[in-house]
């Protein structure tokens, strides 16, 4: 546990919550010595850094604890039974964006297959009555 005072001359009048955070999360270095007497140093990430008691004691401060709180809450109330247990993969959940977005893919794929099958069909009879003309005879030859 962290004791401290913040420094007066940084604090203002109407501070966010967020600027008086800034003021009071700590920073700790930890260094050590290698056994070649060469001195190593490291800084404790801030994110993981919480408030046992005071203000922000209440709020979630580190991306880990958010997602861990949100999972705390929603394992909560499923056993509670507040909120029911969704099987996973039985919804489909890329509706509305999802499903746009696939559906233009599909439509512009199913238009580029028909498109070119409409022309190899188109050169198909072309080319077979071109044979044909070619087998016909033409008149007299000199």
């Amino acid at each position: 546990m962290l004791v401290g005072q913040v420094d007066r001359d940084k604090m203002r009048q109407n501070m966010s919550v967020a600027a008086i955070e800034a003021l009071v999360m700590p920073t700790v270095t930890i260094t050590l010595q290698t056994a070649n007497n060469d001195t190593m140093g490291t800084n404790i990430s801030l994110n993981e850094a919480s408030f046992l008691n005071g203000v922000f004691s209440s709020q979630v401060v580190s991306d880990f604890a958010a997602a861990q709180a949100a999972v705390d809450a929603s394992l909560a109330a499923v056993r509670n039974g507040t909120v029911a247990f969704v099987v996973p993969g039985v919804q489909i959940l890329i509706f509305p964006i999802g499903f746009i977005i696939t559906s233009v893919w599909l439509l512009l794929g199913l238009l580029a297959y028909g498109v070119g099958t409409y022309e190899r069909v188109t050169y198909a009879h072309l080319y077979k009555r071109r044979q044909a003309a070619m087998l016909k005879p033409r008149g007299q030859t000199i």
